[in-house]
């Protein structure tokens, strides 16, 4: 089934023998929904051609994704499956589970990542990412050049072998996009800090911080040596550690944790940053 108001929409559905699905376009002019179950309502100039996308008060926007939206941001593009710019104008959403919302032309280009509010905001490749971009580019129209961010990494540990704190489920191994990585393409600097928890079922817990700089260019790498202290722990914890190194292979902050050789630690760490880019 195939439902449009107002002579410049269409909605069509190309469906198999015995598929019940349809489209739906209410209000607006020059829209287009194709996809399955796609619809659009109150917007112009839309393309809803991902199965059951949406397009709702927007413009120009186009949703490419299954389960993908553009809702009341103009120019939005969502490409990514499970993905949405809401509010704002000119997001660009090619990841997954990802969203902008009330961005001014942002970016997510990785799996699970968000932009919040401001200008010119993006999440670097880092799946994970959050990126909370200044107002209104006091600095420069590139994406990332002025913002803050926050990035949360885990691991398990079975022994005492160590191991990285990563985004993602991929057995210890660093990329550029699991980690916390500088901008390949242009000049970067962070300034980071960060915390860590570590905690095993019987009770036994155990926290660091730390903070430091890096920069690309000069060479990549640390600025100085970061600092990190553990200033609560329980008994039996002492030999768990956390480290911190720059990974260049990947342009990258590398957390590093040995646990216990008799039990199963949790570690969790949460990184903040401030970014500025070229």
């Amino acid at each position: 089934m195939a439902i449009q108001v107002n002579n410049t929409n269409t909605a069509s559905v190309t469906l198999s023998p015995g598929t019940a699905a349809g489209a739906l376009v209410l209000g607006g002019q020059g829209n287009a929904a194709s996809g399955l179950n796609s619809g659009i309502l109150g917007s112009d100039l839309g393309s809803a051609s991902g199965t059951s996308s949406a397009i709702v008060g927007a413009s120009n926007g186009s949703a490419l994704g299954t389960n993908s939206a553009v809702i009341a941001n103009s120019s939005g593009y969502v490409s990514g499956s499970y993905s949405i710019a809401a509010g704002g104008l000119s997001s660009n959403i090619t990841s997954s589970s990802s969203g902008a919302f009330a961005c001014n032309t942002s970016s997510t280009i990785a799996g699970n990542s968000v932009v919040l509010g401001g200008s010119y905001g993006g999440n670097r490749f880092i799946q994970g990412h959050v990126a909370i971009p200044a107002s209104a580019a006091p600095i420069g129209f590139n994406i990332g050049a002025s913002q803050a961010g926050f990035l949360v990494l885990g691991a398990e540990t079975y022994n005492a072998t160590p191991r990285l704190l990563t985004s993602t489920n991929f057995g210890g191994t660093g990329f550029d996009f699991n980690q916390l990585s500088l901008q390949s393409s242009t000049p970067t600097a962070y300034y980071f800090k960060g915390t860590v928890v570590a905690y095993i079922n019987t009770g036994a817990a155990k926290s660091w911080t730390f903070d430091g700089l890096m920069r690309t260019n000069s060479p990549d790498g640390f600025v100085g040596t970061p600092t990190i202290a553990s200033n609560f722990a329980d008994a039996g914890t002492s030999t768990w550690t956390v480290t911190l190194s720059f990974d260049s292979g990947n342009r990258a902050l590398a957390v590093t944790a040995v646990g216990s050789s008799t039990n199963t630690v949790r570690w969790v760490c949460k990184l903040e940053t401030t970014e500025v880019s070229y």
